[in-house]
């Protein structure tokens, strides 16, 4: 065949493969998104987050040791493949070249093994009690040594874990800063967002996004609203509030109920640590119905402080029964004088202290007060800021309380570790994490805690996502985060 017919030929199987090859072309860089927090940080410091948003904005700001793919497996992240001991209970890890912090300063080992250190020491430290210590390795420089108190297998999701995102202290003009070598910096804080910027050195390459801006509503159909115009790419609370559709087409991502909802019992007046009195509250709420209003996404009765998906098999369905409930207060009250005191007026009155900043926690709380008041509980709101509730839930100031615990850690043991710290019994968490424990039915600590129920787990609710569909790659990951550092638009459609 002559050069000349040879050519129109070529020229046409290039343009059938065109089509093709624009599909592989990687993702494009820029652009921003503005989406909704699902409650106001109070702290960004990763050994003290322990609110859905805290959790969701550490996991931008810092890196951990491994980290999850966009697929969820797990991965070695800013160290290397680590040297293992035969017996399971000495990790050695060195860190990758070339990290450094947003400052620009080099991240060294030092900096891992100060950061780790203080994690262990935080109120979420029971999280690393398998870990006995973190030393730096004097034999051999750049090397860490975790010596760990039992052969831990899921060691890895522990490294993982918000709380072991390593943050390092570092003065920065006239303040102190914890620092990150996150994929994402803090730009700008205000009473009810943040905005963070990529950042451009990231060490695994920088994220594909320039700006994220986290917004507060205190409304959920003012989010909804302001989704369906197309002013906020990503909604929790649903696509639509006036039953047409949304300006820009919509995909939905739905997690797996992992985050307990529990009503905490305060230690203010004695008879409320009555196991029979909280028992009374687990028979005299209709924990089926709450479930209708503790979110969108999918829910399930809390039959014990772990998620079914991370406990086999389940404790026994204790049922709602408004007529034991009652029989269970009059016992409480024959043995409390304190108790029959406050309800001598027919009513025991008590304050259930929700935070302010989750609006759906206040239907939550109101739909709580009506089941207790049918059983001789009067109730009463008290919603207060994020600051201010956070400092109360920890120091244990108040009589009833709705709280939450985000998944830090998909393991069984270590969320059943997590309940217990929120309990009161830190020593019995860190036990669970060093001496082995089980979360399921079987598990002494499972039996022990719904024996005690130093708090009342209520239902487990999964994360439901609304977004903009021209968003690529956005995965919910195992602790029901959005890993916005994997997301980009879509080169065919840019925002």
């Amino acid at each position: 065949m002559s050069a000349p017919r040879l050519a129109p030929l070529a020229l046409a199987a290039l343009a059938a493969l065109a089509p093709a090859a624009h599909a592989y072309l990687p993702a494009p860089y820029g652009g921003s998104v503005t989406v909704p927090l699902p409650d106001l940080p109070v702290t960004l410091d990763p050994a003290l987050a322990s609110r859905e948003s805290e959790l969701q904005i550490v996991s931008l700001l810092y890196d951990s040791l491994y980290s999850y793919t966009p697929e969820g497996k797990l991965q070695p992240h800013l160290c290397e493949a680590p040297t293992i001991s035969e017996d399971g209970k000495s990790w050695r890890l060195r860190l990758r070249p070339g990290i450094r912090l947003s400052s620009g300063k080099p991240l060294g080992p030092a900096d891992v093994v100060a950061s780790l250190r203080r994690a262990k020491r935080g109120p979420n430290g029971n999280l690393l009690a398998s870990i006995g210590s973190v030393e730096l390795d004097a034999a051999s420089p750049g090397w860490i040594v975790l010596a760990l108190h039992r052969k831990t297998p899921f060691l890895p999701q522990l490294l993982a874990a918000p709380v072991a995102a390593v943050a390092v202290s570092q003065r920065v003009g006239a303040q102190t800063l914890l620092l990150g070598s996150g994929p994402f910096r803090l730009h700008q804080r205000t009473a009810s967002g943040l905005q963070l910027r990529a950042n451009p050195t990231h060490f695994a390459g920088r994220p594909f996004l320039d700006e994220i801006s986290f917004a507060l509503f205190e409304k959920a159909s003012a989010e909804v609203a302001t989704f369906q115009v197309g002013n906020l790419q990503i909604s929790f609370r649903g696509a639509s509030v006036f039953g047409g559709r949304p300006r820009n087409a919509t995909l939905e991502l739905e997690g797996a109920p992992l985050t307990p909802v529990y009503l905490g019992v305060g230690r203010a007046k004695p008879y409320l640590a009555d196991p029979q009195l909280r028992l009374a509250l687990l028979r005299g709420i209709d924990r089926a119905r709450l479930g209708r209003l503790a979110g969108v996404g999918r829910v399930e009765v809390a039959d014990s402080p772990v998620p079914s998906r991370l406990a086999r098999p389940l404790p026994a369905r204790v049922s709602f029964d408004r007529a034991t409930a009652n029989r269970l207060l009059a016992r409480a009250a024959a043995q409390h004088e304190a108790l029959r005191r406050d309800a001598a007026g027919g009513r025991l009155r008590l304050s259930l202290l929700y935070d302010r900043s989750r609006f759906e926690d206040a239907v939550v709380a109101g739909q709580l007060v009506a089941d207790l008041d049918r059983i001789g509980i009067a109730a009463t709101l008290e919603g207060t800021p994020a600051a201010e509730y956070q400092a109360r839930l920890a120091e244990g100031r108040f009589e009833l309380v709705l709280g939450r615990l985000p998944l830090q850690v998909p393991v069984g043991s270590a969320a059943l570790a997590s309940a217990l710290a929120a309990g009161g019994d830190r020593v019995g968490a860190a036990r669970c994490l060093t001496a082995g424990c089980a979360a399921g039915a079987g598990g002494r600590e499972v039996q022990a805690f719904l024996r005690r129920l130093p708090f009342v787990p209520l239902v487990h609710v999964g994360a439901r996502v609304f977004y903009d569909a021209r968003l690529t790659l956005l995965r919910l990951t195992p602790l029901g985060l959005l890993g916005y550092a994997n997301v980009s638009w879509a080169r065919r459609s840019p925002p």
